[in-house]
């Protein structure tokens, strides 16, 4: 609890306790955490508690102690996916807009596909993308549809969220910034999508289809080949941060 309160200094908007590992709370822990609450609130700093699965011990504790209503209910969340989901969207609501409004389209040089490309190698590739737009709340591919490029957001944020069989709503992978390159494996290995992207915000991008990406290699090899390394470093570096969530959704 020290260790929460002294957050207080770095001026947090949102504190987040994980409740999976506690199985039973008694009635201090419940005024314990009421009092948290108040604290943080007094800060300009929401808490939400995440781990409160419909029907446990620690959902029911959450309604009967007063605690739920104290939080609300809507910042009681049935795991940590939905909690920080809940987190990004205040933070969104609060910052996004006017930053966004105010935000110049991201360079096309500093995406990380293009690494190592000097000015007239960028210029080059320049010619083989297609500007593309999507509005806010638009599904801008589904797990399953078939690849037909990656995308390089320049303006717009998109999430990524993944279906489970046991589970009513998708789960929340990620969220995409300007910057940030995705379906490139279609470039790679034609395979249907693996997950679902949806534009949060109004979207911008430069599409590069597998077919003009075909060309490059054919017209521009020595590009081609810069661009298959920083695929496969951004591949590497997805695969850390896949083993790493799925390592947080089994413990």
């Amino acid at each position: 609890m020290l260790q929460i309160e002294s957050l207080i200094a770095d001026r947090p908007e949102c504190v987040i306790l994980d409740m999976r590992r506690i199985h039973d709370m008694d009635s201090t822990g419940a005024r314990l955490l009421i009092q948290l609450n108040e604290t943080l609130a007094a800060s300009n700093c929401s808490l939400a508690l995440a781990g409160a699965e419909p029907g446990s011990r620690i959902e029911a504790y959450t309604r009967e102690s007063g605690l739920a209503a104290a939080l609300t209910r809507r910042k009681v969340f049935e795991d940590l996916d939905h909690a920080i989901e809940w987190a990004e969207d205040q933070i969104v609501a609060k910052h996004g807009e006017a930053g966004a409004a105010d935000a110049d389209e991201f360079p096309l040089g500093k995406f990380d596909l293009l690494a190592g490309l000097d000015r007239e190698q960028i210029d080059a590739v320049a010619h083989y993308l297609t500007l593309v737009s999507f509005d806010a709340g638009t599904v801008v591919f589904k797990e399953g549809d078939e690849g037909f490029g990656a995308l390089l957001i320049s303006g717009g944020v998109a999430s990524v969220t993944l279906h489970q069989l046991d589970q009513q709503r998708p789960i929340r992978l990620v969220t995409f910034s300007p910057g940030t390159v995705f379906g490139e494996m279609a470039l790679l290995d034609g395979e249907p999508r693996s997950a679902t992207v949806v534009a949060d915000t109004d979207l911008e991008c430069h599409a590069l289809s597998a077919a003009q990406f075909e060309r490059i290699k054919d017209e521009h090899p020595r590009i081609a080949i810069q661009l298959l390394s920083n695929l496969a470093s951004e591949a590497r570096l997805r695969l850390r941060r896949a083993n790493r969530l799925i390592f947080e959704l089994e413990h």
